[in-house]
Formats: structure tokens, sequence, C-alpha cells
């Protein structure tokens, strides 16, 4: 049974963007998205059935002319 996890994120205008999942210890399991994007209101689905149960942090980067944005959040993957 795969189990499907969505992330959701906007920005203002054209963007860089990288999106990253990490395990608690800050080891990057796996790299969600890493490229260019049009402004606006994204949802990134993944499939994490490869994922240990647990607690794990995203940290999505954008980067454009104007808007500079980091934020980093813990999401819990269960099975």
């Amino acid at each position: 049974v795969s189990k499907i996890a969505e992330i959701e994120f906007g920005f203002t205008e054209n963007s860089n963007v990288e999106l990253n999942i990490y395990n608690l210890l800050g080891k990057k399991v796996i790299t969600l998205v890493n490229k260019d994007m049009t402004s606006g209101v994204h949802k990134i689905k993944f499939n994490c059935s490869d994922l240990e149960q647990g607690i794990y942090q995203y940290k999505i980067v954008i980067l454009s002319t104007n808007e500079n944005f980091v934020r980093t959040k813990k999401m819990i993957i269960s099975h």
C-alpha cells in the first residue's frame, strides 16, 4: 500500500525552488523539488512508503529577484 503525503506552498513571483526531506539527524533523505517554478500555489505529492515511520523535517528554499524565503517544518510519517 502506498502512502502519499502532500506539501503545499506558494509564492508571488517566478522562483527557483528547492524542497528537501531530512531525518531528525539532519541527513537529507530525499529531494522532492529542485527547479524553477512559476508563481502561485503549488502542491507537491510524494510517496512516503519508503520512509521509515517517524518524525522528519522538510525545508523549502525559494529564491527569486525580490523574494528569498526559507522555511523548515516538521512532519510525521506513520504507516
